[in-house]
């Protein structure tokens, strides 16, 4: 880079594939003979194997969760009911049924804070609720409560207020009660993990981490294909054919 740092394989291939295209459409328009960039080898991807943490491991972790905090409670959902990090941060109290104990999962939130359906109709399904996520939601609905009493309260003069936790507001909030992006979850998750005894392990990996403790325990590839929302049963099959 310009910088003097080193480029990734990854971003060598994206780059060479736009080129490739550009000059392609050259050739077409009869302004170059040849694309010189299909005689350039760009650099193979190699791509990290995917981890997960033994259920011992994973237990230590998430007791040292406090569901209690925002970011606490985004990392024991994305372990414990297989979640991506937009569908985490896109979680409203509507979804949530403690009664009933299902998470309903049906929206993604993008980088741009926007909320969408996914990009699947896998993406949309119920997931069931263990004692520990009820216990965890109950904890994060009541401090979430409190807290934005406290910042209703304190907001004076232009500055917003927000109408209290209602149907609509995030599982996952700012203490103001607007939604957290999975890009600022990703940046806490990179300054908090450490203390947490997760140096290295990406946020990823904590859902991987719910896959494969299904497969080593048999659960079937069908199962484990709509709990995780793949649209793909051929994804599922390499998580599973590489555990079993």
């Amino acid at each position: 880079t310009l910088s003097g740092e080193k480029v990734s394989p990854a971003y060598i291939n994206s780059l060479h594939a736009a080129v490739t295209n550009v000059l392609e459409l050259a050739v077409e328009e009869g302004i170059i003979p040849f694309n010189p960039a299909r005689k350039a080898r760009p650099p193979k991807i190699v791509r990290n194997e995917r981890r997960a943490l033994t259920p011992q491991q994973a237990r230590e972790f998430v007791s040292k969760l406090d569901p209690g905090n925002a970011h606490h409670c985004a990392y024991l959902l994305a372990v414990s009911l297989v979640l991506r990090r937009g569908e985490v941060c896109a979680l409203s109290w509507s979804d949530i049924d403690l009664e009933n104990r299902t998470v309903h999962v049906r929206h993604n939130l993008d980088v741009y804070g926007n909320l969408k359906e996914p990009k699947t109709k896998a993406g949309i399904r119920m997931l069931p609720m263990s004692d520990r996520v009820y216990e965890a939601l109950s904890t994060r609905k009541k401090v979430q409560a409190e807290l934005l009493d406290t910042w209703r309260r304190a907001s004076l003069g232009d500055d917003p207020c927000p109408d209290g936790q209602t149907p609509d507001s995030p599982v996952i909030s700012n203490r103001d009660g607007t939604r957290i992006s999975p890009n600022s979850l990703a940046r806490w998750w990179d300054v908090e993990r450490g203390d947490l005894g997760m140096d290295g392990w990406t946020l990823h990996e904590l859902r991987h981490t719910y896959l494969t403790t299904l497969a080593v325990n048999g659960v079937h590839p069908k199962v484990m294909q709509e709990l995780a929302g793949h649209a793909r049963m051929a994804t599922t099959l390499e998580i599973y054919t590489h555990v079993n």
